[in-house]
């Protein structure tokens, strides 16, 4: 079972997770990653599927990396492009490349369809793209 999670500022919370990371390789424990929601380039939080409050604006979005360095996985997510409403792929590009920096392994989502685009990530050092 994976949780996915937009995880604001809670170190002990990050921790746990990464400890839980560990172990999931050699266990049957829920694998917990922290999410980077993307909407208007902006790492937002995303309750319920509706987007509430900007946690960092884009200029600050790399912090958000910075914060989560503790964990080795988290997911980024294009909200607009899931929901046909725009694309942040810039915004996502320079995340990876500090994800990259950090040695901090990726994921990404929303509104990839085309196998073409999910090769472009690949090559940019994403770990895994969930295609949909």
């Amino acid at each position: 079972m994976i949780y996915l999670l937009n995880i604001k500022q809670n170190t002990l919370v990050l921790q746990l997770i990464n400890t839980l990371m560990k172990i999931n390789d050699e266990s049957n424990v829920p694998l917990f990653i922290p999410t980077i929601d993307i909407s208007n380039s902006n790492h937002i939080l995303v309750q319920n599927g509706e987007s509430h409050q900007i946690i960092r604006t884009n200029e600050d979005i790399e912090k958000s990396l910075e914060y989560l360095s503790i964990c080795n996985f988290v997911h980024i997510a294009d909200i607009d492009a899931a929901k046909n409403k725009g694309s942040n792929i810039e915004t996502i590009y320079k995340i990876i490349e500090k994800a990259n920096s950090l040695k901090i392994n990726c994921s990404i989502g929303g509104g990839i369809r085309d196998v073409i685009t999910a090769q472009k990530l690949l090559s940019k050092g994403v770990s895994r793209v969930v295609i949909g």
